[in-house]
C-alpha cells in the first residue's frame, strides 16, 4: 500500500493571514484533512506531519517522510495584494517530479480560477545544489521519492483569500490533488459517493467557514461537553 505524508503548513500562532480573516495554518489544516480522507478512500495510507494544535519545525516535518512514497506540504502564498496564482515546488534532487508538480499547479489554478504560476525548484544560495526550503531538504534527506510544496493561491489577494475561506472549495481542491497523486502512485482514484444531503450539512459547513470548527463532523455525531465548550470559545473568538 502506497504511503503519503501530508504537511499542513505552519501551525497555531503563525501570523500568515489574509486581509479579511483567513489564516494559512487553519486553511491548510482543513485542506490537508480533506486530502487525507480522499487518499484513504482510494486505498492509500495517508498521515499528517502535525496535530491541529502543534507547530513542529520544518526539519522535523520533513524528516518524518522517511519510509513514505510521497511528501506534500500545503501552503498558501503571500505578496502584493494584486498577486494571484498557484505554484508548486519540487526538489532539485527529484527532477522527475516536475511532471507531477506541473499537473498539480494546472489543476489547482483551474479550480481556483487564478493564474498557473507553474512548477519550479528553488535552490539555496548558501548551499548550491541544495533546496532552499527546509521541509523539502529534510524530506529529500529522508529518502522520500516524491516531494512537493504547494502554494494554493495568495491569501494576501482578496479574490484568492475569499476562495480559500470556503471549506467546500478546499474539499474540491483536495480531491483534485488526490486524483493526481493516485495517478502518480499507480492507484485508481475513487470518487466520493455523495450521500443524500442532511439538513445540518450547510450549518456544519458554515461553522467551518467561520472557523468555529476546523474539520468536518457528521451532523448526527454525539458532542461531548468538552467539545461543546471548545466550540463556544471559538465562537466568542470569531466575533
Amino acid at each position: 500500500m502506497p504511503k503519503v505524508l501530508i504537511d499542513p503548513g505552519h501551525g497555531p500562532g503563525n501570523a500568515n493571514k489574509g486581509p479579511t480573516g483567513y489564516f494559512e495554518h487553519i486553511g491548510m489544516w482543513i485542506l490537508s484533512k480533506y486530502l487525507q480522507a480522499a487518499l484513504i478512500r482510494c486505498g492509500i495510507s495517508a498521515a499528517l506531519t502535525r496535530t491541529e494544535d502543534a507547530y513542529p519545525g520544518t526539519t522535523a516535518r520533513g524528516a518524518i517522510a522517511k519510509g513514505y512514497d510521497c511528501f506534500i506540504s500545503q501552503h498558501s502564498n503571500a505578496g502584493a495584494s494584486s498577486a494571484r496564482g498557484c505554484e508548486v515546488y519540487y526538489s532539485a534532487l527529484r527532477p522527475n517530479d516536475k511532471k507531477w508538480a506541473t499537473e498539480i499547479a494546472i489543476q489547482s489554478a483551474q479550480h481556483m480560477g487564478n493564474p498557473n504560476r507553474g512548477a519550479m525548484t528553488k535552490g539555496s544560495a548558501a548551499s548550491p545544489g541544495q533546496d532552499y526550503y527546509g521541509v523539502i531538504r529534510a524530506a529529500a534527506a529522508a529518502g522520500c521519492p516524491h516531494i512537493f510544496l504547494v502554494e494554493s493561491g495568495f491569501h494576501s489577494n482578496p479574490q484568492d483569500e475569499a476562495w480559500l475561506k470556503s471549506s467546500e472549495n478546499l474539499k474540491k481542491l483536495a480531491e483534485a490533488q488526490a486524483a493526481i497523486l493516485c495517478q502518480m502512485l499507480g492507484v485508481k482514484y475513487v470518487a466520493e459517493v455523495i450521500k443524500t444531503a442532511h439538513w445540518g450539512d450547510s450549518l456544519i459547513r458554515q461553522m467551518m467557514d467561520d472557523r468555529v470548527i476546523t474539520s468536518w463532523h457528521d451532523p448526527d455525531d454525539v458532542v461531548t461537553w468538552a467539545e461543546l465548550a471548545a466550540v463556544c470559545v471559538n465562537m466568542k473568538e470569531a466575533k
